[in-house]
């Protein structure tokens, strides 16, 4: 699928005039400029209009050369901002690397950005060109958004890019805004619910089960041996292995046998005498 979305800074035209041009919701930013960042009066209007809203941190271009220490201090701006705009948690805030960078500057670009969003407590989430997508990509980055500015935007395409910024700009209301088409369900924005998984369709199987715990005593070596009563036919799986007391989880290993049409566990290696073994088994 794809959605189309528009950025812009200091320009603001009307929620309803960007609905009417057919785009689905805006990316807006959080920065230490009032003229620049999202008002909550703003993204009220954004929401009343249907359209969805998505974030980015830039102060600067090269803010995130700073590394970590960068990373914490616009953390330090950004958090009061969502908390005014309500934004729900779990939803990332991309921090904007909108430079031509070298690559010996993409450790301390990954290390503001994953700073930025670990502070915050949010999915780290990065804009910029192709190769520093895909470093940060290999380094944990969730949601990438891909910078429209051709002539430095180079390298393969990495994979799982959420957003692409077109190099293409329209006029809206009067305003000139950049175009992002989003290829994903998921590319940061809020309102967001995630999708009901798949029903289970075909045949499947319904199976009713009760728990056992088998009590075995264990000699010096940490070994032992219990037969039950419980029927072999019924024998699902060890579901867990151990003593009744976490702190002294068994090390050793359990193993299931059938002995005269019942099951039998042993148990070697364990850690202390007094070894339980919970069993998972079929209700007759």
């Amino acid at each position: 699928m794809q959605t189309s979305v528009v950025d812009f800074a200091f320009s603001r035209p009307a929620p309803a005039a960007i609905k009417a041009s057919g785009y689905a919701g805006v990316i807006r930013y959080l920065c230490t400029d009032p003229a620049k960042a999202i008002g909550s009066a703003e993204a009220a209007g954004y929401l009343a209009a249907g359209l969805s809203i998505a974030l980015v941190y830039e102060d600067g271009a090269a803010d995130a050369n700073g590394g970590a220490a960068v990373g914490v201090e616009k953390a330090a701006v950004a958090g009061p901002e969502l908390s005014a705009l309500g934004v729900p948690a779990g939803r990332p805030v991309y921090f904007a690397v909108d430079e031509e960078l070298s690559a010996s500057l993409y450790p301390s670009a990954w290390a503001c950005v994953e700073t930025f969003a670990r502070t915050l407590g949010r999915p780290a989430a990065v804009y910029g060109p192709r190769p520093l997508l895909a470093f940060c990509k290999q380094h944990g980055a969730l949601y990438l958004w891909e910078t429209g500015a051709a002539s430095w935007n180079t390298g393969p395409e990495p994979p799982d890019v959420q957003l692409h910024q077109l190099a293409a700009q329209v006029v809206i209301d009067g305003a000139i805004v950049d175009v992002d088409v989003a290829s994903v369900a998921d590319w940061g924005q809020w309102p967001y619910q995630s999708p009901a998984p798949s029903p289970v369709t075909g045949p499947h199987l319904e199976l009713n089960v009760a728990i056992h715990t088998v009590s075995i005593h264990t000699d010096s070596n940490g070994d032992g041996f219990a037969e039950t009563t419980i029927p072999w036919s019924q024998y699902v799986a060890v579901a867990h292995e151990g003593t009744r007391d976490a702190a002294h989880f068994a090390a050793g290993e359990a193993h299931v046998a059938e002995v005269g049409g019942r099951i039998a566990v042993s148990v070697t290696g364990a850690v202390r005498q007094g070894v339980a073994v919970v069993l998972v088994t079929a209700l007759s």
